[in-house]
């Protein structure tokens, strides 16, 4: 992404309208239950790359507690969903979670990446 919009995305208004966008406007992010919306990342990292966000804003893993137990089993219930939905089981598949200076978008987020599965000649 140019390193314009990057800026604009971190700054304060962007995150709000990307939060906004996202987890309030209907087709712009994917609801995939009470707490998650998900979507292609439009720069890829690998043929298979979906972010999944939780719809409440957090900026980072760290900041959740024991009483987050109903978004965090709403995350790997979906993402269990998603790999044997997709596909992913067969090949495997990562899921990743940056912070601090890894993290580029402020906002809490989960990557899942994997290779495309192959296709069944069945």
């Amino acid at each position: 992404m140019k390193a314009w919009l990057m800026r604009l995305l971190a700054s304060r208004p962007g995150r709000w309208l990307t939060g906004t966008l996202l987890i309030y406007v209907p087709g712009w992010g994917r609801q995939v239950g009470d707490h998650w919306v998900s979507f292609f990342h439009p720069q890829a990292e690998a043929p298979y790359h979906l972010v999944l966000l939780p719809r409440r804003r957090t900026a980072t893993l760290a900041e959740l507690d024991a009483h987050d137990t109903v978004l965090l089993s709403e995350l790997i219930t979906t993402v269990q969903q998603r790999v044997r939905q997709d596909g992913l089981d067969r090949g495997g598949y990562r899921l990743l979670v940056n912070a601090g200076n890894y993290q580029t978008f402020p906002h809490l987020h989960f990557h899942l990446l994997a290779e495309l599965p192959e296709e069944r000649h069945d």
